[in-house]
């Protein structure tokens, strides 16, 4: 990518993460679209729910990426030098390969807990599985996955997160309408990402089958 490749595509983020700082601004005003993440205060899933999750999870877990069921795949990131998180084992479109989730797929509920907060209508995408190990080395800094526009995830921890030891997500407060970091992401994501002052983030510690939004 040449300079002048670079300076088009940083106009073009640059007018998109403004506008989605003015879509931001007309959201109803509830705790996810002031912070940025929400923390849900009911069990998204039952205990039953997630064990089950956790022994599909560990029948489809392997030492090398490969393709699944349907379009569901297993990317195993050591595999890759040049990636972080490289203690990251993700099946995705885990819609495709477990009846249960396949029907959390098109329930609808996923959708429906992220419009009753933003006052407008989300699709959903697709569901990963995530085994995510120890990692002291390669493990991600604070990033975005897409500049603009913006996307949501819902997080459900099926196995309990109780200390940072056990590596909670953790975010800064605030930080999806932050124009200027937001931008920095642009270049960050392209090499080491940069970290914030500790200061500032939050983990989120919880129990298994509570979700984050």
């Amino acid at each position: 990518m040449n300079v002048s490749d670079i300076a088009k595509m940083m106009v073009a983020v640059s007018a998109g993460v403004a506008r989605d700082r003015r879509w931001w601004s007309r959201r109803p005003a509830n705790e996810l679209t002031r912070t940025g993440v929400e923390q849900l205060r009911q069990p998204f899933l039952s205990q039953d729910e997630c064990a089950r999750l956790v022994g599909v999870t560990d029948r489809y877990m392997e030492d090398r990426s490969r393709p699944l069921d349907g379009d569901a795949y297993l990317v195993v990131r050591r595999e890759h030098r040049r990636l972080n998180d490289r203690g990251v084992r993700q099946i995705m479109n885990a819609q495709d390969i477990d009846a249960g989730l396949s029907d959390l797929y098109t329930s609808g509920r996923i959708e429906s807990l992220f419009a009753e907060r933003l006052g407008e209508e989300v699709v959903l995408e697709s569901i990963t599985l995530q085994v995510d190990e120890p990692d002291e080395e390669t493990k991600r800094g604070y990033h975005v996955d897409r500049i603009t526009p913006p996307v949501f995830k819902l997080f459900v921890y099926l196995t309990a997160v109780e200390s940072e030891e056990h590596g909670p997500f953790t975010y800064v407060p605030g930080s999806h309408v932050d124009t200027s970091r937001r931008l920095r992401c642009l270049l960050d994501n392209l090499r080491r990402q940069r970290r914030c002052p500790a200061h500032r983030h939050v983990p989120l510690r919880g129990r298994r089958c509570r979700g984050r939004s």
